[in-house]
């Protein structure tokens, strides 16, 4: 950046409290998607509903935290004096003061190691869910054989067993 030290120190130090919340609120997407995990496996539904109802409030606050975000983006841009587009977290780590550098390139590596820690966390949560789905499906069709679903196949284009009759007679 090509501006003087006091007008770009200020907008770092605000960048770096928006990294910050960023870095907070995708620590707490983990710790959620992670409670949500075990929630599932241990059958537990208060537990359950409580974090799917917490990550149902997590994007707004993401949402929020994004527009922060960008606004100092654009406000860093037109004070560097380049398009919004070429404004970047290394570009403000090479135009900042030495302390405020070194602490932009720590939140960039940080955040970075978090989206793809919480990225691995959510398709393995979502995964999780799928089968559990699956088998209640199973179950389902094992003890109603008329609760089936019609026209469903497998990937390979057979279609899945279904009994002849059900596991439990719902008539008795």
């Amino acid at each position: 950046m090509t501006v003087a030290a006091d007008q770009r120190d200020p907008l770092v130090g605000e960048l770096l409290a928006v990294l910050d919340e960023t870095i907070d609120l995708q620590q707490e997407t983990l710790q959620q998607l992670q409670t949500l995990s075990e929630a599932i496996l241990a059958h537990d539904d208060a537990a359950l509903t409580e974090r799917m109802d917490a990550l149902g409030r997590t994007p707004d606050r993401l949402e929020a935290v994004a527009r922060k975000r960008n606004a100092l983006r654009t406000r860093l841009a037109r004070a560097a004096g380049c398009p919004v587009g070429e404004m970047t977290l290394d570009r403000v780590a090479r135009g900042a003061a030495a302390p405020q550098a070194g602490a932009v390139r720590r939140r960039r590596e940080r955040l970075r190691g978090l989206a793809e820690t919480v990225r691995r966390q959510h398709l393995e949560t979502a995964v999780l869910m799928a089968e559990v789905a699956r088998v209640n499906r199973s179950i389902l069709t094992g003890l109603f054989p008329g609760a089936a679903g019609a026209g469903t196949y497998r990937t390979d284009g057979t279609a899945p067993w279904q009994p002849g009759h059900g596991l439990l007679d719902a008539r008795r």
